[in-house]
């Protein structure tokens, strides 16, 4: 889960600028390397990454 402000949507553009992929993931690395990016120990709870149909499809079933 993301909490994301206007820096991630500056930081993926900066990404695509640079000639990157622009992603999600792309942005938080470029943040994270600025210093403005935190992350959350969530321990032994479940998490699923859903970034595209196919993931989505799996959680849907996991979560049924």
């Amino acid at each position: 889960m993301f909490l994301a402000s206007k820096a991630l949507v500056r930081a993926i553009r900066d990404d695509v600028a640079a000639g990157g992929g622009g992603g999600v993931s792309d942005g938080m690395r470029r943040l994270a390397a600025e210093g403005l990016a935190r992350t959350f120990d969530i321990g032994d709870r479940f998490w699923l990454d859903v970034d595209d149909s196919v993931a989505h499809g799996h959680a849907e079933k996991l979560c049924a």
